[in-house]
């Protein structure tokens, strides 16, 4: 019986093992598209920036914006 609980523990072991090889894996992935999509983002046209000082919105919170629905929607 203990050799059993062992050999579980040891597969359950493993398996939070794999799953967070995985997830680096993913987290990394995400890590590098957002860092390549930043760097776009520096020289992407900032023509819309004019809307937002017509509206009161600060280039600060403009910036925000962009960044928020480059990466959520």
């Amino acid at each position: 019986m203990e050799n059993k609980i062992k050999e579980e523990e040891k597969v359950l072991t493993n398996i939070k093992e794999e799953i967070t090889k995985l997830a680096k894996k993913y987290s990394d992935n995400l890590k590098s598209k957002i860092d390549n999509r930043m760097e776009e983002m520096k020289v992407d046209d900032k023509s819309h920036y004019l809307i937002y000082q017509v509206l009161g919105i600060s280039n600060k919170e403009g910036h925000f914006w962009k960044k928020l629905q480059n990466y959520v929607f």
